[in-house]
């Protein structure tokens, strides 16, 4: 496969960083068997960590999220809350019509 055809995410048990083909629901990782829920790109909020500045992806709804480079947790603020339900619809439809482009 492609690089464009795989997608990364951290083990939510040991944090080592797993590929999967886009589209998987699920990611067995490879290191402690723990199976991952995959998050869909519009299912996903980023903020920067509030100590050390690495990008932090984190589920919509999240109140903080902790950094898996120097272990802080960052508070979600209402700036990176879940956009509304329409916001969120547009963005699935623009995640569609990129899928079915190809």
């Amino acid at each position: 496969m492609n690089n464009h055809e795989m997608g990364q995410m951290v083990c939510g048990s040991c944090r080592h960083l797993l590929s999967y083909p886009r589209g998987a629901r699920y990611v067995e990782c490879a290191c402690c068997l723990v199976e991952n829920y995959v998050l869909e790109e519009h299912e996903v909020g980023q903020v920067v960590c509030g100590s050390c500045n690495v990008l932090l992806m984190y589920p919509y709804g999240a109140p903080k999220v902790r950094c898996a480079t120097c272990r802080a947790e960052t508070e979600i603020g209402d700036q990176n809350r879940r956009p509304p339900l329409s916001e969120h619809k547009r963005r699935a439809r623009q995640h569609l019509k990129r899928v079915q482009a190809g």
